[in-house]
C-alpha cells in the first residue's frame, strides 16, 4: 500500500475534520502533481472499511482508468460505470464518467459519499442533476484549480455546491518541499493583439485564435526552442483547436521531430497507440486542445530510461486562470533525472495570469472582477532589473539589488522569449500580503500536526510522519510543535528539538 507524504496526511486530516464538523460538501485543493487521486483513493479505502459506499465521479475515461490504477493500489475492490466494462453492481464502491453513470443511477445503491474529480466543473448541469438525486450524500470535490473560467468561486454563495474549502501546500512550497519539478518561464516578446478575437463560453473563440494563431512563424519559434534547450526529450504542445493541433505537429515533424496529436474526438485505439508512443518517447512532441490539459496522467516515472517530459509549450490564449495553470501542471512532476522543466509561453498567458510560482488566494467566492482587472493591470505595467534581470511591479529602486535605473520595461527583440527570472515578486500580491499568507499558513500547518498524526495505523506510522514534518521544518518554533504533538515534554522535547535541528539544519528564529 502506497504512504501518503506528511503534506498529503495534513490535506486529508483536514478534510475528515470538516466532515467530522458537520460539513456537507467540502472542496479539495491540491496543485496538480501534488497526488491528488492517490490521496482521494485513500481515503476511499478507508470509507470502504468503514462500511459506507462511495461513487467516484469524473468526466473522462482516461481519469477512470486513473483512479481505478489508483484504488487498485490500496486494495480497494470496486466496480466500473462504462459501457466497456462488465457492471459489477454489489461493489461498495463504483467509478464512473459522469455522462455515463447520470442514466444508470437506479441501478445502483445510493451513495454514503460521492468525490469529484477535477471539481472545478462541479457547477455544470450533469453534475448537478446527480447530487439532487443524493441529497443525504456527502460530497468530496478536489481540483488544483478551484475556479470557474468566468471567475467565479464554488461556494454554494455564489452558485456552487460547496460548504468548505481545504488548501494543500501551494506550488512554491511544493518545488521547495522536491515534489514537484522548479519552471523555467520564457514568456513571448512579441505582441499578439487579440482585441478582434470573439468569446465564446467566457473565454477566446477558439477557431477565430487558430486562424491568428496557425503561423509557421510561431511554430518555427518553438521547434528553435525545443533544439536550443530540450533538444531529445520530450514536450507537450498546447494548441487551439484540432486544426491547429495537426497543422503543429505535422510542422514538427517536417523538421526532423517526431510529433503526435490526441485529441477528444479520436477513437479510443488511436488516441491511445499515440499516448503510448509519447510515453516510450518514440513520439518526442504532443499537440493536443483539450484531453491532456485537465486530470491526465502522463506517467513519467512508468518508462524511466526514456527522456522526461521537460517543455510545455502554450500555443493557445486563454482567459481562464484555472486551464492556464492546468496546463503548465502537466510539466511539473518529478523525475530523477528532473528536477525542472521549461515553460515556452508564446502567447503571453503568463501576463494575464501572473507566473507559476506566484501565491494566489484561493476562494470559495471566486475571483472578484476588480482583483481581476488588478492582476492584469500589474502584470502588464511588469520591470525588469537591468543588472539583476529580476521582474518585479513598477518602483524606482530594484527590490532584489536596489539598482536605481531599473525603469525600462523587459525589450527584447522580436520573435524571441525572454526568460522571467524564478520567484520574481508577484504580479498580484504585495510583499506584505505574501508575508503575511505565508504566517497563516505556517500557523495552520503547525496547528494540524496532531491531525496530521491521527491518520497513522500505528506507532511506527506516526513516528514515519513525525519524523517527515520535522523535515520540513522552516524553525525551531516548527520542531518544537511537532515535538509536542507526538507527545514528548521537558527535556526529552528539547533533546528531540535539538536532534532535529542538526540533522536538518533548522535555524532557531
Amino acid at each position: 500500500m502506497i504512504e501518503l507524504y506528511p503534506y498529503q496526511a495534513t490535506w486529508v486530516a483536514g478534510i475528515a475534520r470538516h466532515y467530522r464538523d458537520g460539513a456537507k460538501a467540502v472542496l479539495g485543493v491540491l496543485p496538480t502533481g501534488g497526488g491528488k487521486t492517490v490521496c482521494f483513493a485513500n481515503m476511499t479505502w478507508r470509507m470502504q472499511r468503514n462500511g459506507k459506499r462511495v461513487w467516484i465521479l469524473c468526466h473522462r475515461k482516461e481519469l477512470m482508468r486513473q483512479i481505478s490504477e489508483a484504488l487498485s493500489q490500496f486494495n480497494v475492490y470496486h466496480g466500473l460505470i462504462n459501457g466497456a466494462h462488465r457492471a459489477d453492481y454489489s461493489a461498495s464502491v463504483q467509478v464512473g464518467t459522469i455522462g455515463t453513470i447520470v442514466g444508470r443511477t437506479h441501478l445502483y445503491a445510493a451513495p454514503d459519499y460521492i468525490i469529484m474529480d477535477e471539481a472545478h466543473h462541479a457547477v455544470a448541469d450533469t453534475w448537478r442533476t446527480i447530487l439532487s438525486r443524493y441529497p443525504d450524500a456527502r460530497i468530496l470535490g478536489v481540483t488544483a484549480t478551484p475556479i470557474r473560467g468566468d471567475g467565479l468561486g464554488l461556494g454554494r454563495e455564489v452558485g456552487g455546491i460547496f460548504d468548505e474549502m481545504v488548501l494543500g501546500p501551494s506550488f512554491q512550497d511544493l518545488v521547495n518541499l522536491g515534489k514537484l519539478a522548479r519552471p523555467r518561464l520564457f514568456r513571448s516578446s512579441r505582441h499578439l493583439d487579440f482585441s478582434g478575437i470573439g468569446t465564446i463560453a467566457g473565454d477566446y473563440n477558439t477557431k477565430q485564435m487558430s486562424k491568428m494563431l496557425n503561423d509557421k512563424t510561431i511554430t518555427g519559434d518553438t521547434i528553435g526552442l525545443y533544439r536550443e534547450h530540450i533538444d531529445g526529450a520530450r514536450m507537450i504542445v498546447s494548441c487551439c483547436d484540432i486544426e491547429h493541433a495537426e497543422t503543429v505537429a505535422a510542422q514538427f515533424n517536417a523538421a526532423g521531430i517526431s510529433a503526435g496529436h490526441v485529441s477528444g474526438k479520436q477513437k479510443d485505439a488511436e488516441r491511445d497507440a499515440v499516448l503510448e508512443d509519447f510515453q516510450t518517447a518514440r513520439v518526442k512532441v504532443l499537440t493536443f486542445c483539450d484531453i491532456v490539459s485537465e486530470g491526465f496522467d502522463l506517467k513519467e516515472n512508468r518508462y524511466p530510461d526514456v527522456p522526461p517530459l521537460l517543455a510545455v509549450a502554450n500555443l493557445r490564449k486563454t482567459k481562464s486562470l484555472g486551464l492556464c495553470l492546468q496546463i503548465w501542471g502537466r510539466g511539473s512532476r518529478v523525475t530523477p533525472t528532473k528536477k525542472e522543466f521549461f515553460i515556452f509561453d508564446q502567447v503571453d498567458n503568463s501576463l494575464m495570469h501572473g507566473w507559476p510560482w506566484m501565491e494566489r488566494e484561493w476562494s470559495l467566492d471566486g475571483e472578484t472582477k476588480a482583483k481581476k482587472k488588478k492582476t492584469e493591470e500589474l502584470a502588464l505595467q511588469m520591470k525588469q532589473c537591468e543588472r539583476c534581470k529580476e521582474s518585479y511591479e513598477p518602483q524606482p529602486t530594484c527590490p532584489y539589488c536596489g539598482h536605481t535605473k531599473a525603469t525600462q520595461t523587459i525589450k527584447v527583440a522580436d520573435g524571441t522569449l525572454v526568460e522571467v527570472p524564478y520567484g520574481s515578486a508577484s504580479s498580484v500580491l504585495s510583499k506584505a500580503e505574501l508575508k503575511e499568507r505565508e504566517e497563516a499558513r505556517k500557523a495552520e500547518r503547525i496547528a494540524r500536526v496532531s491531525e496530521t498524526l491521527s491518520v497513522a495505523a500505528n506507532g511506527a506510522e506516526r513516528e514515519r510522519l513525525v519524523n517527515e514534518l520535522a523535515r520540513t521544518a522552516k524553525t525551531g518554533s516548527d520542531l518544537a510543535a511537532i515535538a509536542a504533538a507526538w507527545g514528548l515534554e521537558g527535556k526529552d522535547k528539547s533533546r528531540m528539538v535539538f536532534k532535529w535541528s542538526k540533522q536538518f539544519n533548522v535555524k532557531f528564529r
